[in-house]
């Protein structure tokens, strides 16, 4: 099963996004969530749910068209549990074995690669990282030889370019992990901040997979741009 988290305000986007929530936005014709759910198909992923809370109708909308019927939508009210919090609250959903995917990244994955590597190389929670020269506002991510996580520092501030792993906001874990932690310790849980830096504290197994292929954010209108091209000239292998 796989949650795409849709839920953001796409506030750097705006005007753009006082219209259209961001993972709607049109690339190359086509919307960031159909790429998405096109891409998670692909590889056999059937069981797909969206978590929203930024104009919920045009979501409702996009899931009334045919071919997509039986997507899921989980619906965020008004208070703010953060990622992990949110699943963690609708745990009831879910079976298993959970992907969490941002819904607004651009990316190529081969998800059939990910969830591979995973099964040769058991973990608590696997997260896919893609290697920048700018990580400046991007979740910095150090890991020894092994792959295992030994810290995730959260968009660090930096004046020059670095280069280094950041996180990609793709993941893999079983749901007994989120019915475990102790989310009533935390106020707001995101994966990023707060769930996955307590996993490695607390001495759970937290693997990378070194991407290969493409991820854009799309948050900004250069990284729209960028992914705008991207998907113009690699449409036979992002359609």
């Amino acid at each position: 099963q796989v949650v795409i988290l849709a839920a953001g305000l796409g506030t750097r986007l705006r005007p753009l996004t006082t219209r259209t929530p961001k993972p709607l936005i049109k690339i190359n014709g086509k919307p960031l969530l159909a790429y998405h759910i096109a891409s998670l198909r692909r590889y056999g992923i059937e069981q797909i749910f969206i978590k929203t809370f930024y104009k919920n109708e045009h979501f409702q909308n996009f899931v009334n068209q045919p071919g997509y019927e039986d997507i899921r939508l989980i619906f965020e009210g008004e208070r703010t549990l953060g990622t992990a919090g949110f699943l963690w609250e609708h745990t009831h959903l879910f079976d298993d074995e959970l992907m969490i995917v941002y819904g607004d990244n651009f990316t190529n994955l081969d998800y059939g690669q990910f969830l591979g590597h995973f099964s040769h190389n058991p973990c608590d929670f696997g997260m896919a990282v893609f290697l920048t020269d700018h990580l400046a506002n991007k979740g910095q991510v150090e890991f020894d030889k092994q792959d295992r996580v030994r810290e995730i520092i959260e968009k660090p501030k930096m004046n020059i370019s670095v280069t280094g792993f950041a996180n990609g906001g793709i993941y893999y874990f079983r749901k007994q992990l989120l019915e475990e932690f102790q989310f009533r310790d935390h106020e707001e849980c995101d994966f990023a901040k707060d769930f996955i830096p307590t996993l490695v504290n607390n001495g759970k197994l937290v693997r990378v997979y070194k991407m290969d292929e493409t991820l854009i954010d799309i948050g900004t209108p250069e990284g729209l741009d960028r992914a705008e091209n991207f998907a113009r000239e690699n449409s036979k292998e992002v359609n």
